[in-house]
């Protein structure tokens, strides 16, 4: 089985070669030079280029480009290939605009090495999905015991990161497990495992519940080289979030419980405070005009405010430039309801986003975060505390203008949706440390385009 971190390595080693592959390519034809450093300035050029990588390294990360091959084919990667080459020329001629004093300046070079490297990282892309995604890699997984998290992991996750239920040690007949052999004696089922060649042997039971499995656990890993997890930390780590119906108090107590270091603390408040300086400073120039479209648009206030739980459950002002008609029902609570009193100006402002810069000030005043669980409306989130589980552990810590949950789900029109979106409020909340604040920061840049 190959190791998720293992393979994004030598994908990322890979890009770096094949970036400089097509560096190399542009050079020589620029010049008509194959020797090893091409044209006049060819070291002039690795060597600033070599700075323009790393930007174009991070925007590769951040539209999913170190994602592990899926059966899902080259659609959501395709489509990301046009948004990277603007990102890569761009940031290309960014650099070189603020270092005007380099010896070189090369518009048509950069473009050209963009294209080639494009057209690399395309056939990239196809060949680790052909290779990775096949039966080849397909990746063997026994399950003891089964549950209603086990069968939505099996049926909505599982194929597409090439995972398949190959052996179940339960009594009961489970449907749509019709591929995999069902065993009821451990005997058996512990045979079958060393035959079958699984690789993961996943327990589908409440932590407290596990103790059923416990000789079953023994037997396997005094015999096997195999991996033996929990069904919630198996889920976590395919599908990116915390099964609400696979824990319990004690996992959460344990989990999220935990007091953040002095060093995360302050290195969150610093980039916190400094992202937010550096963007009312780039989005200050729009904030007038857009006053001014939404005075014109329609009558009522520049900006939308609202009551909203932040961290410790403390309630804050939240603002938003109005993107809707100031009706008495604008507090509505869910906004698929109000669709047709968004105004004309309203609808850009929320497809670009430009309706959340206001909370830049949020920001700085420390009432959000950059990355966190996306604060809720204080009424709304008394219903919440009610209908969902564990939901108050979200005021653990501070609310964010971006997070884990936003970038892997669509707003919530629902409790139901709201529970699942909490799944992975959980997740970001276990998981939590500054270099998964940037990972997240990175990854935001692809809601301005979806």
């Amino acid at each position: 089985m190959i190791k998720k971190n293992f393979f994004q390595l030598i994908l990322l080693l890979g890009d770096v070669v094949l970036m400089y592959g097509a560096l190399f390519l542009a050079l020589a034809f620029r010049y008509g030079d194959f020797s090893v450093f091409p044209g006049p300035q060819s070291r002039e050029f690795f060597v600033h280029f070599a700075f323009i990588h790393i930007f174009w390294l991070m925007f590769l990360y951040a539209f999913d480009f170190y994602r592990l091959p899926q059966k899902k084919g080259l659609g959501p990667l395709a489509r990301n290939l046009p948004l990277f080459m603007l990102f890569a020329f761009f940031s290309g001629a960014a650099y070189f605009y603020f270092n005007a004093h380099s010896l070189i300046a090369p518009k048509t070079i950069l473009l050209a090495d963009v294209v080639l490297f494009s057209a690399f990282l395309f056939c990239r892309i196809w060949a680790a999905q052909k290779f990775f995604a096949g039966k080849r890699f397909e990746r063997r997984i026994a399950v003891a015991g089964w549950t209603p998290e086990m069968e939505k992991l099996a049926r909505d996750y599982l194929p597409g990161a090439n995972f398949r239920v190959a052996a179940v040690y339960q009594k009961n007949y489970l449907p749509g497990l019709e591929k995999a052999r069902i065993f009821n004696w451990q005997d058996d089922f512990i045979r079958a495992i060393d035959e079958m060649g699984i690789e993961v042997l996943v327990i589908a039971a409440l932590p407290r519940d596990r103790d059923r499995f416990s000789s079953l656990i023994d037997a396997v890993g005094e015999r096997m080289k195999i991996r033996i997890i929990g069904q919630d930390k198996f889920y976590e780590e395919i599908a990116g979030k915390v099964p609400l119906g696979a824990i319990d108090s004690l996992w959460v107590a344990e989990s999220l419980s935990r007091t953040d270091s002095q060093n995360y603390v302050i290195a969150k408040r610093l980039f916190d405070v400094a992202f937010s300086l550096v963007m009312v400073a780039i989005t200050a120039i729009i904030f007038l005009p857009t006053a001014l479209a939404i005075k014109i648009d329609s009558p009522g206030p520049v900006f939308y405010v609202q009551r909203r739980k932040g961290k410790n459950g403390k309630i804050f002002s939240f603002y938003k430039f109005r993107t809707m008609t100031a009706a008495k029902n604008q507090h509505s609570v869910w906004r698929a309801n109000n669709e047709e009193q968004i105004t004309r100006v309203g609808r850009f402002l929320r497809k670009t986003h430009i309706d959340e810069f206001p909370q830049f000030f949020n920001i700085l005043r420390g009432e959000l975060s950059v990355v966190g669980p996306r604060p809720e409306w204080d009424k709304l989130a008394v219903d919440f505390e009610q209908k969902i589980p564990f939901y108050r552990y979200r005021y653990l810590v501070k609310p964010g203008f971006t997070g884990w949950a936003q970038i892997n789900y669509k707003a919530s029109a629902s409790v139901k949706e709201a529970a699942e979106k909490y799944e992975y409020d959980l997740y970001y909340i276990k998981n939590r440390s500054f270099w998964t604040d940037i990972a997240i920061v990175l990854k935001t840049l692809q809601l301005f385009f979806r």
